[in-house]
């Protein structure tokens, strides 16, 4: 597998697995689009990096097909709200802190 080829496969992965996190954000909840956009890049990317470095081609392929059976699209719905509900958490706990 190419260098090329790996990176694609990778982006494809993180686009699975961090679904919500790597979306781009609700205009009517942020307060400044522009930071966040840039927070939500730098940590796509850094998810990127990090697979590519630490992933075998293999093993990038195995999660790919294992996220495209019946059994891993279960999961990445399951993250997703997990992933919500941490996120609504957090938010809550940031405007009590600020107010």
């Amino acid at each position: 597998m190419q260098a090329d080829e790996k990176l694609q496969f990778v982006e494809r992965l993180v686009e699975l697995t961090l679904g919500n996190l790597a979306s781009e954000p609700d205009p009517s909840t942020s307060t400044n689009n522009e930071f966040a956009n840039a927070l939500r890049e730098k940590f796509r990317q850094q998810q990127i990096d990090l697979r590519m470095k630490y992933f075998e081609p293999e093993q990038i392929v195995a999660l790919l097909e294992f996220y495209d059976t019946p059994m891993g699209r279960s999961i990445l719905q399951k993250q997703a709200k997990i992933e919500q509900e941490i996120a609504s958490n957090v938010s809550v706990i940031s405007n009590a802190a600020h107010n």
